[in-house]
């Protein structure tokens, strides 16, 4: 094994700082439904080998034939890799007829004869219901003693709340801790996962979205309905040199969008990049600072790469506009122009206005514009626009 520990997701490793120190105790904390089970399942199969294999061994929680089956369904899991270089297991019935004297020699008897890199022991919060006090604290103090004379990493996994790190004696023998929570705000349901502890070693701080499922980028058109409205100008999105990143606005999470969006831009060489629109990002960030620090650093990056970057954000009013975008994106931008409906008696005209460009000159009166079968053409300057009562 290598110093480091993959999960299979670069995206993590680069949270984890390159990866979980390899031959470490690694706790998957959280509440039941996060995804703990899957995470571990996750490292097991990116780092198993023939000579190296990995153990996943059940307690009382989780029913060995329940983890199996369901591991099944995921697209990292091998079905060729289990009895060859991953191995399932289960320690209900030695737990519950010898207690965790027995779970410590099967452990022991495991180790002898199949050598693993990786152990994983799910549920590991299930163990310390059949011992209290000094007892479970002499099993903990052994089974960390007996897994750092081998050179294999372990994960125990457990149902355990933030609240009980400062509490549960396991917790002061892991090396490695990571959280993962469920919040829910309305109708959406967000996952994020945090670094609580990771011994000598950098890591992200901070929540960072997951999501358990293969899903993309989403926008807020959906394909078909864009394709068709650029059809009318004659235009395809199926042109060479044109991508589309489409996800759907009540399934986007905003850390994931981050580093999809700027593979694409380097998987294409894009030149331009169009965010439609700055709205569904604000819903999908956790709060009005991460937003402003997502923004504030793509802007940042896409610039220094030479990379032209154009969003698009919905206004709250119709007609009187008294605020361009919350959380002042308008003011990381060089350039702001604004589409806005204008009362004219009994009509209503389309108009724009350029408000800001960076370093150079512009006209800041209001035109008329419409929409054409070529696009947007400009028209007069409108007098004396009448606000809405």
């Amino acid at each position: 094994m290598s110093d480091r520990l993959s999960s299979g997701e670069p995206h993590l490793d680069a949270v984890l700082g390159g990866g979980l120190p390899a031959n470490a105790i690694n706790m998957l904390v959280g509440l039941p439904g996060t995804g703990k089970t899957i995470l571990a399942q996750q490292y097991v199969f990116a780092n198993a080998t023939l000579e190296r294999p990995a153990v996943y061994l059940s307690t009382v929680s989780e029913p060995f034939d329940k983890i199996l089956r369901y591991g099944q369904t995921l697209g990292f899991f091998d079905p060729k890799a289990v009895g060859n270089s991953v191995f399932y297991d289960d320690l209900g019935a030695v737990l519950n007829e010898h207690g965790l004297e027995g779970v410590a020699e099967k452990i022991s008897a495991l180790f002898k004869e199949r050598r693993p890199g990786i152990v994983v022991i799910d549920s590991f919060k299930a163990l310390s219901a059949y011992a209290a006090g000094a007892d479970f604290r002499r099993f903990l103090h052994n089974l960390a003693g007996h897994l750092s004379a081998y050179p294999a990493s372990s994960f125990w996994v457990g149902e355990y709340s933030e609240d009980e790190i400062a509490s549960a004696p396991e917790f002061a023998v892991a090396d490695a801790i990571i959280g993962l929570s469920t919040t829910r705000a309305a109708e959406r349901e967000t996952r994020s996962l945090r670094v609580l502890k990771l011994r000598g070693s950098q890591f992200a701080p901070g929540r960072h979205a997951y999501r358990i499922a293969e899903h993309g980028i989403t926008f807020q058109e959906h394909p078909a309905q864009l394709e068709r409205i650029v059809k009318g100008f004659g235009w395809s999105l199926q042109e060479e040199g044109v991508e589309l990143m489409y996800r759907s606005p009540v399934d986007l999470y905003i850390d994931e969008w981050v580093y999809d969006l700027l593979a694409a831009i380097e998987r294409t060489n894009a030149r331009r990049v169009l965010i439609d629109s700055l709205t569904d990002l604000q819903f999908a960030a956790p709060d009005e600072m991460r937003f402003r620090e997502y923004m504030y650093s793509l802007v940042q990056r896409l610039s220094r790469q030479g990379v032209s970057l154009f969003m698009t954000s919905e206004l709250p009013n119709l007609f009187e506009v008294t605020r361009l975008s919350e959380y002042g994106v308008s003011h990381l931008s060089d350039n702001v122009v604004l589409l806005q409906y204008i009362r004219d008696g009994s009509t209503v005209r389309r108009a724009l206005t350029v408000l800001k460009t960076r370093a150079s000159r512009h006209e800041p009166e209001i035109r008329e514009f419409k929409i054409a079968p070529e696009g947007i053409v400009l028209g007069e300057s409108i007098d004396d626009p009448q606000p809405s009562d």
